[in-house]
């Protein structure tokens, strides 16, 4: 149980320092104006449990070909970018909270190509996702 909750802390607090860093970027005025919505503690939440998923997928016996970092950051990448969509349509699209709204695209001559999908999930993420997923190939390496 104790497992369970530092890896939910750990990708939690880890998800809400990039989410803060990247809003900061963005123009935000600040974490105390975050923090005054609440709205952004559901962001930890949703680290929280792409962390948790990972974690425990690496105990899963045909993901034990997951040993090489690269895959698993991949791996990391992917799984959790479908939870934040997940995530996303529920709190953005369904319940309305506006949490985030990714509008990354580049324009090549004359065409916009879009980079995300839904805004719910884009490329940034999509590597921060992989990168941030390190912490739980360490840790579930360090107890296996």
């Amino acid at each position: 149980m104790k497992l369970i909750l530092l890896v939910f802390l750990l990708m939690g607090g880890l998800g809400f320092i990039v989410d803060w860093i990247t809003r900061q970027l963005e123009g935000v005025k600040g974490i105390i104006e975050i923090l005054k919505k609440l709205k952004p503690l559901l962001n930890i939440f949703v680290y929280g449990t792409g962390g948790l998923i990972l974690f425990w997928i690496t105990y899963i016996p045909i993901f034990k070909l997951l040993d090489f970092l690269v895959l698993f950051m991949l791996f990391g990448a992917v799984i959790c970018s479908l939870i934040e969509l997940g995530y996303g349509i529920l709190f953005n699209k369904i319940l309305n909270l506006n949490l985030w709204y990714y509008a990354t695209e580049i324009k090549i001559g004359s065409k916009t190509i879009k980079l995300n999908i839904m805004g719910q999930v884009d490329i940034i993420h999509f590597i921060l996702w992989g990168f941030i997923s390190i912490p739980v190939f360490w840790l579930s390496n360090l107890i296996k």
